[in-house]
């Protein structure tokens, strides 16, 4: 398997503690730093796209 940001996001989707991405102050934790830094992404940007996941796959809020 290739290492991809939708399989990071995936990732951490499911088993990071993703309550940063709810947050305003957007203090990442350590797995969701390492995705900002591999794919080049903004902290806001990867907030959005993980809310967004987890909506999708009925997550909810973290």
């Amino acid at each position: 398997m290739r290492a991809s940001y939708l399989s990071a996001l995936a990732w951490l989707a499911h088993h990071d503690d993703c309550g940063w991405a709810y947050r305003d102050d957007t203090v990442l934790s350590a797995p969701a730093q390492l995705v900002v830094h591999l794919w080049d992404k903004a902290p806001r940007l990867l907030a959005y796209d993980l809310r967004a996941l987890r909506m999708k796959e009925g997550l909810g809020h973290a």
